[in-house]
């Protein structure tokens, strides 16, 4: 009986992220990273738009996720790609394209309840991110919309 209390609530926390999880949460992650566009290399966007696309074929037509030492090797790629881009030093620009880069990579990873919770808080540091660079209303009432978007999916996925 008291192992039946222990998993109560637990059902389907290491299930797959179904096709429309995966929607939203690009979908979510593109709300909060279109203002960054502008200061982001194209190769980054490209990145990201490459990667999530791959993550929906992987959950439409069934397709296994990458193996660990692919990811790995493609985390490191996205790393050079990033200190290679941003020679003069590591500001923030440096620091978003470093997150947009992971984040292009995490969809491979959303095998549990966690990776999904894990993509919907780092949409939050996009956000903050874009509220350090910007100082317009225009992008205070953007952002606080987005916010609204992430929490929707945090009860979502919740």
């Amino acid at each position: 009986m008291s192992a039946g209390r222990i998993n109560m609530g637990l059902t389907g926390v290491n299930q797959r992220a179904s096709v429309q999880d995966v929607h939203i949460l690009i979908g979510m992650i593109l709300v909060t990273l279109v203002p960054h566009f502008p200061r982001l290399p194209p190769w980054v966007i490209l990145w990201c738009f490459g990667f999530w696309s791959y993550a929906i074929l992987i959950e439409k037509l069934d397709w296994f996720n990458p193996p660990g030492f692919a990811v790995r090797i493609l985390t490191f790629i996205g790393l050079s790609g990033i200190l290679l881009t941003y020679r003069d030093g590591f500001n923030q620009e440096a620091c978003v394209s470093l997150l947009a880069t992971m984040a292009g990579l995490k969809f491979f990873e959303t095998n549990s309840y966690k990776d999904r919770m894990v993509i919907i808080f780092l949409t939050y540091f996009f956000v903050i991110a874009n509220l350090n660079t910007s100082t317009s209303l225009a992008v205070l009432l953007y952002m606080f919309l987005s916010v609204l978007v992430i929490t929707m999916v945090l009860i979502h996925i919740n």
